[in-house]
């Protein structure tokens, strides 16, 4: 039997500029917590600023605030669309794709995050696929005592969006705590859960310890064998972003956004993108052209 595993807290780095910001989060420095999550980056921008880069071996997921402009995405698996605030989109980078990211239109701020999600090394050599985007209206919303809770991804149905792995449980939670008011979650037995505090102050209660989160902290827990009940409490109007799933438990190999169940799978990859075979997306008299894969 084992009991809940708490990760060190993390404060990301800030890099950037007033034109563009990003916070990154990565798994490897959660010795294994954060499985199935990747990573994740909390970005802000108001010019091009994600520059086309290959992607593979996991499932890209993006989301928008409320305050964020609308957030053109482009692909080589054929994803061509305008996201809207509060609004997410999906694509599965299997084998590998390119993507690329801006404000549309230039000049207002987008505001959102890029999540990684992994994928089993079964579907690691899939096709690519855009998935599409998912809006407002299907996500679901809670109001209660002052929390306020976006099901933007659910494992049993609730939401309309699930993994590319029907069988991989996974949940994300958009969390507002007014001051004082708490947010409670059973995490299920041997889930992983990951924690993301945007703004505010919060103290993180379990069973086995107490953290006190600030701004940009993550911090991560796991590997339980029992339902371990986690308690979120505000010491100011906060905001966070809760991931939690089944882990997937398997080795990955990464070079930058393409993780391979091994180095041979990964210089593939490689390979693959330098010869052209994710295709490319290339700049030509300032509109964004995608090159086929060959």
């Amino acid at each position: 039997m084992h009991s809940l595993r708490i990760s060190r807290l993390i404060k990301s780095s800030f890099i950037g500029n007033r034109d563009f910001s990003v916070v990154k989060v990565r798994a490897s420095s959660f010795d294994g917590l954060m499985d199935p999550l990747l990573g994740f980056e909390h970005f802000k921008m108001s010019t091009q600023a994600i520059r086309p880069r290959p992607y593979a071996g996991m499932c890209i997921i993006t989301y928008l605030f409320s305050d964020s402009a609308p957030y053109r995405i482009l692909d080589t698996a054929g994803t061509d669309l305008i996201l809207q605030p509060t609004c997410l989109s999906w694509a599965q980078a299997g084998r590998g794709l390119v993507q690329t990211a801006s404000p549309d239109p230039e000049g207002y701020f987008s505001h959102g995050l890029q999540i990684l999600l992994d994928i089993p090394g079964k579907h690691k050599q899939l096709d690519p696929k855009a998935i599409g985007c998912i809006d407002a209206q299907a996500i679901p919303e809670r109001l209660d005592s002052g929390v306020n809770i976006r099901v933007v991804i659910d494992y049993d149905g609730e939401s309309k969006v699930n993994p590319i792995d029907t069988q991989r449980a996974f949940t994300f939670l958009h969390i507002k705590i007014a001051n004082g008011e708490n947010f409670v979650y059973d995490l299920p037995i041997g889930w992983n859960g990951t924690t993301h505090l945007l703004s505010g102050a919060v103290r993180v209660q379990t069973n086995v310890d107490i953290k006190y989160l600030s701004a940009g902290t993550t911090v991560a827990f796991g590997e339980s064998s029992f339902i371990e009940r986690l308690a979120f409490i505000a010491h100011a109007e906060s905001e966070l972003l809760f991931f939690s799933g089944l882990p997937i438990q398997e080795q990955t190999y990464n070079s930058g956004t393409m993780f391979m169940s091994s180095t041979e799978e990964l210089g593939k990859a490689i390979a693959d993108y330098e010869e052209g075979k994710m295709g490319f997306i290339t700049l030509m008299e300032g509109k964004w052209k995608i090159i086929p894969p060959v």
